[in-house]
This record gives structure tokens, C-alpha cells and sequence, in this order.
């Protein structure tokens, strides 16, 4: 399996258009030793739970990639300037559920780029159930956002119905299949027990 550095460097050789799983940014929410401005903060999770409810992606990763124009022109980041991860880190543990995003910057043909690779779990639906300080309109509250191909909406009900329709049925799916096999097991337990019993040992007439 690929690393993300390396499925980075893959978009970035192909540079395919933004789709509901990857987003170009042309520079970046955060910079290392600057403030972090709380518009930007609000744009970010936005952004994070908008690729991280789009469900049923073609790719194993759905990425914002650091350094590409809104025209697709590779332009690059100053890697130095690239904000720790524990920045972006401290904002993300606000989603609900927990939702992994990997971040890191990776060169390549002469320049840097920085990324954050988004890895939901399968039917969940991710926003911010807490009010946040840099959020005083309470924008973030609640929010199920969406991307729609390069836009950013919000799932309506029937699709969140839809998403935990199929988060019910997967979890039953999963409940037949180790019932099934716990079954199993048993009756080979069972047959196993029956075909070494014997009725002249003391131990197997006490069973």
C-alpha cells in the first residue's frame, strides 16, 4: 500500500481536477510561529468535515494539497514555514466522532507541499457538537458540511438518515458473520469432544 507522501506525489504528477475527495489550497491555514487567525480556524474544520462526510470515495485517501493555485499551477509552500502538527491536531479532536487526519509536507520536482490526508471511518457522520471560542456565531455548531465536487454544502436529512441507515446495516452484516463463526467453532468443539470421548476414562464419563 501506498504511503501518503507518496499519493501525494502521484496527484501532484497528474495534478487532476479538485473532486469531492481532493481539494487544492494555495497556501496554508497555519504558518509556524504566527497566530493562528480564527477565521482560518473555521475554514479549516469546515473543510476537514466536509471531505470526511463525503461518503463512498473511489481512492483509499481524500487529500488537501498545500501549494497548487485555483488553476492547478504547482506553485509550492515554504516548507519552514509549515505549522506543527499538533496545531492542526488540537482542532481536529473537537470533530465528533474522532476522525484521523494525517498531516506532513513532501517535495517534489524542486518544491514543497504540505497535506493533510482525511481517513473517516465508513458511515459515520462527522461535525462539532461544542461551541468554539473563535466560532461566535456558532457557524461550526452541529454543521454536517459536505463536499459536492469543489464545493462545500451540508448533508439534508434524508442523507444522514441514509448514513446511519447503512452504519445499522453494516453492523448487523459484521453481527451474522461472527455469529456464524462463533457457530462454527462451536460444533467443531463439539465434534471434537464427542469423536475423543470415551467411556471407560472417569474424566470423560463426569462431562
Amino acid at each position: 500500500m501506498e504511503t501518503y507522501d507518496q499519493a501525494v506525489k502521484n496527484i501532484l504528477k497528474d495534478l487532476p481536477s479538485e473532486s469531492d475527495y481532493l481539494d487544492y489550497k494555495e497556501q496554508a491555514y497555519s504558518f509556524k510561529g504566527k497566530k493562528f487567525d480564527n477565521k482560518k480556524k473555521y475554514e479549516f474544520l469546515k473543510d476537514i468535515i466536509a471531505m470526511a462526510n463525503v461518503q463512498e470515495v473511489p481512492t483509499n485517501y481524500r487529500f488537501i494539497i498545500v501549494g497548487v493555485d485555483d488553476n492547478k499551477n504547482p506553485i509550492g509552500i515554504n516548507d519552514a514555514d509549515w505549522a506543527d502538527d499538533s496545531v492542526y491536531q488540537e482542532l481536529i479532536n473537537k470533530i465528533e466522532p474522532h476522525l484521523s487526519v494525517n498531516t506532513g509536507t513532501v517535495s517534489y520536482e524542486g518544491k514543497d507541499y504540505g497535506y493533510f490526508c482525511v481517513n473517516p471511518e465508513e458511515y459515520q457522520v462527522y461535525m462539532i457538537n461544542e461551541r468554539c471560542h473563535f466560532d461566535p456565531e456558532a457557524k461550526l455548531l452541529n454543521q454536517a458540511f459536505v463536499r459536492h465536487g469543489s464545493s462545500t454544502g451540508k448533508l439534508t436529512d434524508e442523507e444522514i438518515a441514509q448514513i446511519h441507515n447503512k452504519a445499522q446495516e453494516k453492523a448487523a452484516k459484521i453481527k451474522s458473520q461472527n455469529d456464524a463463526l462463533f457457530s462454527a467453532q462451536k460444533t467443531m468443539a463439539e465434534a471434537a469432544l464427542i469423536g475423543s470421548w470415551d467411556e471407560n476414562k472417569e474424566e470423560d464419563r463426569a462431562l
